[in-house]
């Protein structure tokens, strides 16, 4: 996914049980964004370029659009 013309970072969601895990990636340097922030923000970490976190009780959409809004407030508070 990162490969493709304008793609920042990427995120994966996958459903195992009860928990959705969200798998994201980003591109190095000024051209990704720090997913390691944004996944610290839901309760996961990892570094600036590879990161996740384990999301409960919600559905893989409802774990999109919080992964979605997360990334909306960072970029308003100028974070990401």
């Amino acid at each position: 996914l990162l490969n493709i013309t304008g793609i920042k970072a990427s995120f994966v969601f996958t459903r195992v049980k009860e928990t959705i895990f969200v798998s994201a990636r980003s591109m190095e340097g000024e051209d990704g964004i720090n997913v390691q922030l944004v996944m610290e923000r839901i309760g996961g970490g990892g570094h600036g370029t590879i990161a996740g976190a384990q999301l409960q009780n919600m559905t893989e959409t409802q774990g999109m659009d919080l992964v979605k809004r997360t990334i909306a407030n960072m970029q308003k508070e100028g974070a990401i």
